[in-house]
């Protein structure tokens, strides 16, 4: 019998969450050529905008999304009209808002209640629509919100008419089961959903498969699943599990995704980051940079 093949769309945060993690320090050079090599691969959406650059980097960022010939940047933005405006001037294809969804991360991030917090997502949103954007809004701690809860957030998202949501599972504590169930709710919403997984658990690349066959459009990874703390789901990792499951179309291979991350090895330097701390005590990233430092390696 043959089975049903979703089309699904990747959504790389290399340069974005893949950024966070100790000792990854792409130059400005390098960001570009990884750009243009996920474009050639088919990857649908590239997250490389975040507030936080230095002047260097801004001026850099306003062309980066010329680069794609058919893939969408990305600029990931907190809630704060602040960095909405700042992310509007570097021109990308899609304003990103990340809402705080939890209780936890309100109180303790933001300071704020449910209520504040929307009105501050509303006039985000607004800000970025008159001036002719895409928007989405990731939900921040979506796997540790009360399920009886999610209502009052879907009702939200519906009445500020947002389409594309990002689902993220923030510390990395979704198992198969509460995956398919937390996307599926969403997807009954007639949203876009977008699943943003991190491998706290060792379960990235499985949660991201089960969201994809749970009716979520798009999957977020990164390069051999760079991102804070344990990272995110793999990029070949990922590519190879959906290949192996015949029932997720990409739009690229494993082998294509592989040679992507093999060509860009010298850069996701996490691992010989972490051994140089155990075999260096006292040492930190400053250290590490001064030592890897180089006219193509970094940029800071």
């Amino acid at each position: 019998m043959t089975q049903n093949v979703r089309q699904i769309g990747l959504v790389d945060t290399t340069l974005r969450d893949g950024h966070q993690a100790p000792g990854v320090v792409f130059s400005l050079e390098t960001r570009e050529a990884l750009i243009k090599a996920l474009d050639e691969a088919n990857v649908d959406r590239i997250e490389a905008l975040a507030p936080g650059f230095t002047p260097k980097e801004t001026a850099a960022a306003k062309r980066w999304s010329r680069i794609p010939k058919r893939a969408k940047i990305i600029a990931w933005n907190r809630l704060k009209l602040s960095d909405v405006e700042a992310s509007m001037a570097l021109k990308p294809h899609i304003i990103h808002v990340c809402f705080p969804a939890s209780k936890t991360q309100l109180r303790k991030k933001l300071n704020m209640d449910f209520d504040a917090a929307a009105g501050v997502l509303e006039k985000c949103l607004d800000l970025a629509r008159v001036n002719g954007f895409e928007v989405s809004v990731g939900l921040e701690d979506a796997s540790r919100v009360a399920f009886e809860n999610l209502t009052r957030i879907r009702t939200l998202l519906r009445y500020l008419q947002v389409e594309n949501i990002r689902v993220s599972d923030t510390c990395g504590v979704l198992t198969p089961t509460s995956t398919r169930r937390l996307v599926e709710y969403f997807n009954a919403g007639n949203f876009t959903v977008e699943f943003h997984a991190h491998d706290d658990l060792g379960m990235a690349e499985v949660n991201s498969l089960i969201a994809a066959l749970s009716g979520a459009q798009y999957v977020h990874t990164s390069l051999r699943g760079l991102g804070e703390r344990a990272g995110n789901a793999a990029f070949s990792a990922f590519v190879k599990l959906a290949e192996k499951s015949n029932r997720i179309a990409l739009g690229l291979t494993s082998a294509e995704a592989q040679a992507i991350e093999e060509t860009f090895g010298p850069w996701l330097a996490r691992d010989q980051f972490m051994s140089f701390l155990k075999t260096s005590p006292g040492s930190d990233v400053t250290d590490w940079i001064a030592q890897h430092s180089g006219p193509q390696s970094f940029d800071r």
